[in-house]
């Protein structure tokens, strides 16, 4: 009987032991941090705000204007969507921009983002709207209008966002064309686009030949 529980008493020793062991590795050991992954509609809205121009281009191909290109976050209390007021001009001539468009952008799948295209209703009110308060704050959802079939679609590679519009849905009646064709990479700092028209040949009407303005972030 004294052996019996001499040798029970030496095991139960060794149990405790072991498990004072394993619980003071448990407690050392760092707490585990839970990944956190960056929004994609984030992500993508972070690349495409900013200020830009395509002066590197012009200097080494003048058929490419010197062309800037304004992405300025506007209604940021909408929860549908992001939205962007658009600014394109001949640079030395900012005061009279030949676009202004609002993106609404959204994502609709885990590496698609889609921008909505809307024109703007009386736009020579809002040029420079990036630098007047009270133009931001005077632009509402009903002084814009919906360019039906003329969305972008774009999937993230890892490094950038490309994609452009869908088929011959987005119409234009500028230079004869029928249709415009978008095709689009928003890189951190740099954005190229491409748009072009078509007549319902699919003859090229107007736009760049050789490929899409390069736009380099400034600011």
């Amino acid at each position: 009987m004294f052996k019996f529980r001499f040798i029970y008493n030496c095991f139960l020793s060794l149990f405790l032991m072991t498990s004072y062991g394993q619980a003071e590795i448990i407690e050392d050991r760092p707490a585990e941090t839970p990944e956190v992954k960056e929004n994609l509609l984030d992500k993508f809205c972070s690349f495409l705000k900013g200020e830009y121009n395509t002066k590197n281009q012009n200097a080494q191909d003048s058929n490419y204007f010197n062309i800037s290109l304004v992405m300025f976050p506007i209604w940021d209390n909408e929860s549908d969507a992001r939205y962007f007021y658009v600014e394109q001009a001949i640079v030395g001539k900012e005061d009279k921009p030949y676009r202004q468009r609002v993106y609404k952008v959204y994502q609709t799948g885990p590496q698609t983002i889609v921008s909505a295209i809307y024109t703007i209703k009386k736009q020579e009110e809002f040029v420079k709207l990036q630098e007047s308060i009270k133009k931001q704050k005077t632009l509402k959802k009903e002084d814009i209008d919906y360019k039906e079939g003329c969305d972008v679609f774009l999937e993230f590679d890892g490094v950038s966002f490309q994609g452009g519009t869908n088929g011959r849905k987005c119409l234009s009646s500028l230079r004869g064309a029928k249709y415009t064709t978008t095709e689009v990479k928003v890189g951190e700092d740099r954005l190229i686009s491409w748009d072009r028209g078509f007549t319902e040949n699919g003859i090229h009407a107007w736009g760049a030949v050789g490929g899409g303005y390069v736009f380099d972030k400034v600011k």
